[in-house]
């Protein structure tokens, strides 16, 4: 298995990270979500990617993963003004991407935000593009693995028995 490129510290000062719908859904439902919180500290997303995530409940199913999401304090929710709402849905157009993706996208650039964490590498490539650093889940548990907080393999299986089942976690997984 390789190893992750992702930095989690740059001079000793901790990176500060924006989330997307996906990556918390996943985690929490492998019971990984823990993670992100010994890595990073605090995440930060917009009220609409959050709304996006309790969408289930709201709509009246059992989603214990995302009451889990739910109750974290050290998740950040910010509102984006009606302008970089507009923008948002203007950009994903042209990108071809949700506009949870480019709201995040857009924090991340008004925050000056460090890392951007995604399930869905066409959208990672996307943002990348515009000068978004951007990392896959996957690459958050290599790091969390080289940080001795997790087994990368136990982690990789984890993840791909929720859903998350990339071609790259394949090739990983199954060779």
């Amino acid at each position: 298995m390789s190893s992750s490129p992702l930095t989690i510290t740059t001079n000793g000062k901790e990176i500060k990270v924006a989330i997307n719908a996906s990556p918390p859904i996943f985690l929490a439902k492998a019971e990984l979500l823990y993670i992100l919180k010994e890595l990073f500290g605090k995440i930060y997303t917009t009220k609409s990617v959050m709304d996006e995530i309790k969408k289930p409940l709201q709509l009246g199913y059992e989603a214990p993963e995302i009451k889990a999401i739910e109750k974290l304090k050290w998740i950040k929710v910010i509102e984006l003004n009606e302008d970089e709402k507009r923008l948002a849905e203007k950009i994903a157009q042209e990108l071809k991407l949700s506009k949870g993706e480019v709201e995040v996208a857009i924090l991340y650039k008004k925050m000056k935000l460090d890392l951007m964490i995604l399930a869905d590498r066409f959208a990672e490539k996307k943002l990348k593009g515009i000068g978004i650093n951007t990392e896959d889940i996957i690459d958050i548990g290599f790091e969390a693995a080289r940080r001795e907080l997790i087994d990368i393999r136990d982690f990789l299986q984890k993840v791909w028995h929720t859903g998350y089942k990339t071609r790259r976690l394949r090739k990983i997984l199954f060779g």
